[in-house]
Order: C-alpha cells, then structure tokens, then sequence
C-alpha cells in the first residue's frame, strides 16, 4: 500500500507478529527515525506479547542490511513491566549499539509494576543503570496507567 514511503515515524499497536513480518516492515521503511511500540495488557510472556520485534530490530552483527539504520527514538508505550521484557530490551538496545546503531532516545512506558517490592525495585534500577550505560543520550522511564489512548 505505501510502498516505499518516506515515513519518519510509525506507532505499531498490535505486537504479535513474527520476526519475518517485522523484518518486512523494517525493509519498507528504512529511513524511520522513531518507531513507536505499544504493549498489550495480557497474562503471556514477553516473547509472546513482543512476537519476533527484538529479533528483527537487532539481528545477529553479521547481517547485510541492517534494519532502521537510521533509528534514533524507540518507545514502548502501555507495555507490562516484566523482569524479562526488560530483559530483552537491554538485550535489543545492546546488540544495536554493537553494530554502531546507538538510539538516541528510548522511552519506557511501562504498567504494572510493584514499586512497593524491594525486590523488584532492585532488579527495575539495576536494568535502568544498565539501559543508560549502553551510550543512549536518554533513557525515559514512567510507570503509566493502562489506556487506550494513543493520541500522544
């Protein structure tokens, strides 16, 4: 339908779609500079929820062409805050960096988290301080409310 547009910015609310659907997306678009993520509030693993995304936003360094080279913001609005799901987006954001695909920006929107489990409190700033040592001009944290709202 668009082609190859020149889009700058695209927000993807439904998530669950394989790495090779992702890998298509990113092939179309190339000049994205903000890729917006938003989560859905369900009981399933991260892998589940985020399909092949982190997959296909990083691949292994020996690929040809890169996805988003030019990316510099990545959001993840509305997302279940999961130990693993942080996980796998440190995981992401370092394989980029490795192949010199730094993010200037990555917003973390996340809902749910128990912020009054010392435990958990831990693991959350550790991965943060983790997030923010892999060069990133900025790292946004929110604990937001579920909405539906996608207007901003």
């Amino acid at each position: 339908l668009l082609g190859n547009a020149p889009l700058r910015s695209v927000t993807v609310r439904y998530t669950r779609y394989p790495v090779a659907s992702w890998k298509t997306l990113f092939g179309k678009f190339p000049g994205l500079t903000t890729l917006v993520i938003e989560g859905e509030e369900l009981d399933a693993p991260a892998d589940d929820i985020f399909g092949g995304v982190f997959d296909a936003l990083a691949p292994s360094p020996n690929v040809e062409n890169v996805p988003l080279p030019r990316l510099s913001i990545l959001r993840f609005k509305n997302v279940p805050w999961r130990e693993e799901t942080l996980r796998a987006i440190i995981d992401c954001v370092r394989r980029r960096s490795e192949m010199e695909l730094r993010l200037s920006q990555l917003r973390l929107e996340m809902t749910g988290r128990e912020q009054t489990d010392p435990d958990v409190e831990s693991v959350h700033q550790a991965m943060l301080a983790e997030l923010t040592s892999l060069s990133l001009d900025s790292v946004v944290y929110v604990d937001s409310q579920p909405s539906d709202d996608s207007d901003d």
